[in-house]
């Protein structure tokens, strides 16, 4: 079993945030690119928000895919938002939102056990879907994290770079 990790990715946001609507864009992102997921941290207070939701998405028999998104948010204090809804309650505050992403070659552990079989693993991964791995399954990763980091930037009204 193998797992590669890519960069995590970073969003930091000052201003006034309509936190539903933020949770249910990345609940709403991940159920379209069918992934199953789960909060793993949930912490609201007074002043602070903080979210964990892991995910993952099986591609292949041999390939997986796992996303993380962890949502804090702090110094937060109760304002009105303008959408083009109408007006919702929201909040003003400091949102940091890291991404990071993972995918795991035999993540069923077929070839695992005998050391035999575990060769033949390693001569599969490193011989013959060597570009697979890394120009296929970890640039569709890297994408697909990016796409989130966008629609979180153009929900928040941040500047989008193409």
């Amino acid at each position: 079993m193998e797992s590669r990790s890519i960069p995590i990715v970073n969003i930091n946001y000052k201003g006034k945030v309509d936190w539903n609507g933020v949770l249910n864009l990345v609940y709403a992102w991940l159920t379209d690119r069918k992934f199953t997921f789960i909060e793993r941290k949930h912490k609201s207070r007074t002043d602070e928000r903080e979210i964990l939701i892991t995910s993952d998405r099986r591609i292949t028999g041999y390939i997986r895919y796992y996303i993380d998104v962890e949502i804090r948010f702090i110094n937060i204090k109760p304002t009105e938002i303008e959408t083009p809804n109408g007006i919702v309650q929201g909040f003003e505050g400091h949102l940091s939102v890291d991404i990071s992403g993972k995918f795991v070659a035999d993540w069923q552990k077929r070839w695992g056990g005998h050391e035999w079989i575990q060769q033949l693993d390693f001569f599969f991964r490193k011989f013959i879907i060597h570009q697979d791995l890394e120009h296929i399954y970890e640039d569709n990763l890297l994408i697909m994290v990016d796409n989130l980091k966008r629609e979180l930037q153009k929900f928040l009204g941040m500047e989008v770079f193409h």
